[in-house]
């Protein structure tokens, strides 16, 4: 079944690894379809270029507001509690190679179905 637009997002470690190299891992990758049911200003009445336009501009619009950073970890510490319970404990015994985290981030990337 088709969809009019996905949404990816992972996880992406910046650490110090045990030999002291600042390395990357991205992990939980996530693939999502997703569907534009309605667009803004829609009018019956509209001819299909006028709707297409519509159509078009709606979908620009949910792809760069969906298409963003969120930061977990920077400058040494969490900007919250709560990434902090999440994240900590599970990338450390999921990853031995790391020795410190530098940044972590979850990077949400949209983009139109072709």
């Amino acid at each position: 079944m088709g969809c009019d637009y996905y949404v990816q997002t992972k996880v992406v470690i910046k650490y110090v690894n045990i030999a002291g190299r600042i390395s990357c891992i991205q992990t939980n990758l996530h693939l999502e379809k997703r569907y534009l049911y309605q667009f803004s200003d829609y009018d019956s009445d509209d001819d299909q270029e006028t709707s297409y336009k519509k159509y078009e501009a709606d979908i620009e619009g949910i792809i760069k507001q969906n298409t963003y950073d969120k930061i977990l970890f920077e400058n040494d510490e969490w900007i919250k509690e709560s990434y902090r319970k999440k994240y900590e404990e599970k990338l450390k015994n999921e990853f031995k190679v790391i020795h410190k985290f530098i940044k972590i981030y979850k990077k949400f990337t949209a983009w139109e179905r072709d």
